[in-house]
């Protein structure tokens, strides 16, 4: 058997992408974002249940208007379906983290 691949991109500069966009077959999201020192994402709920990685750097995260709490590389977060998140890079070096959505979006839409 030969595996299926994905990708992701690799640089410093500010990504945000889907890696696994697979409603149809695995029923999940996988999303890749780095933030430069300084760059945040816009607060938003979430969609779906999320669990986010933190590979590089510190992330800086807002959860339903609580005060800002600092997970560094190593962490993983799960978050219920519904939370209001707002994540930041107030560190030094560069952040990523990828975030996993189950089930996919699409999916958690549907009745």
């Amino acid at each position: 058997m030969t595996p299926e691949r994905f990708s992701f991109s690799t640089r410093d500069e500010s990504i945000r992408e889907r890696v696994v966009d697979r409603p149809d077959r695995w029923n999940v999201l996988i999303a890749h974002v780095v933030l430069p020192s300084g760059e945040a994402v816009l607060a938003h709920p979430t969609d779906s249940e999320a669990f986010v990685t933190v590979v590089r750097g510190t992330l800086s995260m807002a959860l339903d208007g609580v005060a800002e709490s600092q997970h560094p590389r190593g962490s993983v977060l799960y978050l219920p379906k519904g939370t209001s998140m707002a994540p930041r890079n107030e560190g030094s070096e560069v952040l990523e983290f990828f975030v996993v959505k189950t089930p996919h979006p699409q999916a958690a839409s549907k009745p």
